[in-house]
């Protein structure tokens, strides 16, 4: 996966690169890409976005813990 000159030294884009074994996943459960930017970030929404891999601490390589923190951090309008 590394070895490229993206952001990280991946060899191609993170949706490309993560898709390519995690199809199943692929955009399954949160929308990914251009269309869909990050309110944290303002950037396009990544499989990086919640998931890392050397610096992910939660199960499922994520940044927080998937029992709601991850998608508050985010989703904070929609609970109210």
């Amino acid at each position: 996966p590394h070895g490229g000159e993206r952001p990280l030294m991946l060899a191609s884009d993170s949706i490309e690169l993560c898709g390519g074994c995690h199809s199943h996943e692929h955009g399954s459960r949160h929308p990914l890409g251009e269309e869909t930017l990050d309110p944290r970030t303002g950037s396009p929404m990544t499989c990086l976005s919640c998931h890392g891999v050397h610096d992910a601490p939660y199960k499922m390589y994520l940044h927080a813990d998937d029992d709601g923190d991850l998608c508050v951090g985010c989703h904070k309008e929609q609970l109210r």
